[in-house]
């Protein structure tokens, strides 16, 4: 295996064979490579159409780091013409240039009719020969994530970057040969996290057909022919506020015990505990309000989450995958025009259908849960795969680990 030998730049250490660009060398040198969108003025609400010819690119289109396609605004080829200057086409790199993400890019991808940047974007096309689509958009990005823009950011209304500031902005230039490599290595892996992510999507799907089909007794598990009940949560569930902790009383240290009040995730953490594992609460207030959660570990409940004590009609699995299954529906049950909540008056009357059978219960939360174990597999295997991605941009794009 080659020794890496490395240099000291403005950018750090970086590899002996690599060399330092700008943005402004990299760009191709056809003209307007690198612009901006429209004066404000130029392109207002009144020159959008529907169905016109051109569409307007977004900064939203690319907050993400990737190109999010979507609806986009149009304008006629007539007034297309009047700022043509701002013209970007398939391959050209889109980077927003206002707001809390101005930094972030992605290709654009070749659509169906011509395209203008907006005045919140800017367009770059590269020479190719100097720098791939692909890592620039690497490069780019990480810069953004890891602050490098800060002192190039003016915040005089809301974040912006400028043509002015970005020309001068430095990047690491390996060779076109290791750049293909890289942007290789990085792809795949992509590739590898997108189909990992369909995959999820697919079995939730799934899991939700199957919800609707079981917990509406639409579908009977084979062996059960029993009647279903219909029955108020209260009669199951008996829903009972848990208990406020003081602020000061809570810990941002992920020892002790989970604190839920309201929220989906945990607000802190506590040296008690007023629940044991294996419960289930409802949250009574604030936007999440009427999300059921399933808590495996000890915990604190507090004076925002309803806490269900299963009655001996109802086994503890079943009742919380109906409450799943109908949680849009004890959603509803929301008053306030503020800060929302649920009264406990209204929970305990929300009316449900459940087997009569505790032993078809027992199937069907087993079905279920066998689900959402398969998914949590899924999910935490592309959070490994996408840490996975972060170590290798971080080693692959400092050539601390080379494929050439």
């Amino acid at each position: 295996m080659k020794e890496t030998r490395f240099k000291m730049t403005e950018l750090g250490l970086i590899p002996e064979e690599w060399e330092v660009t700008s943005v402004d060398d990299i760009k191709s040198n056809n003209s307007n490579a690198f612009v901006d969108g429209p004066f404000g003025s130029n392109l207002k609400t009144e020159h959008f159409v529907k169905h016109g010819d051109v569409y307007v690119i977004e900064s939203s289109c690319v907050t993400t780091g990737k190109f999010i396609a979507k609806e986009f605004k149009t304008i006629t080829k007539e007034h297309f013409d009047t700022i043509s200057r701002s013209e970007c086409k398939g391959d050209d790199i889109i980077i927003a240039k206002i707001g809390m993400n101005c930094g972030m890019c992605a290709v654009l991808p070749h659509l169906d009719k011509p395209c203008v940047v907006s005045g919140n974007s800017m367009k770059i096309t590269l020479d190719q020969s100097k720098m791939l689509n692909d890592l620039f958009v690497c490069y780019f990005n990480t810069a953004k994530i890891s602050g490098r823009f800060e002192g190039l950011i003016s915040e005089s209304a809301q974040p912006a970057l400028s043509l002015k500031t970005l020309k001068p902005f430095l990047l690491p230039k390996p060779s076109l040969s290791e750049q293909t490599a890289i942007a290789r290595a990085l792809t795949d892996m992509d590739d590898l996290i997108s189909s990992l992510k369909k995959l999820i999507e697919k079995k939730r799907n799934i899991k939700q057909g199957a919800m609707q089909q079981l917990l509406s007794g639409k579908q009977r598990l084979e062996g059960f022919e029993e009647p279903w009940v219909e029955k108020m949560l209260g009669e199951v569930g008996n829903p009972q506020k848990g208990n406020q902790i003081n602020k000061n009383d809570l810990s941002e240290e992920t020892y002790g015990f989970p604190v839920y009040n309201g929220g989906i995730s945990p607000s802190g953490y506590h040296s008690d505990y007023n629940c044991e594992a294996h419960t289930i609460i409802i949250s009574e207030g604030g936007n999440s309000c009427g999300f059921a959660n399933y808590i495996t570990q000890p915990f604190w409940a507090g004076g925002h989450c309803y806490i269900l004590t299963p009655s001996i009609e109802v086994t503890k699995e079943y009742l919380y995958h109906a409450l799943k299954f109908y949680e849009a529906e004890i959603m509803d049950l929301r008053t306030g025009s503020g800060l929302p909540n649920i009264k406990k008056s209204a929970l305990k009357q929300f009316c449900f259908s459940i087997p009569s059978n505790k032993e078809e219960q027992t199937a069907i939360a087993r079905v279920l849960t066998d689900m959402d174990s398969e998914l949590a597999a899924l999910s935490a295997k592309l959070a490994k795969y996408e840490d996975l991605k972060q170590g290798m941009m971080q080693q692959l794009l400092t050539g601390k680990i080379r494929l050439i």
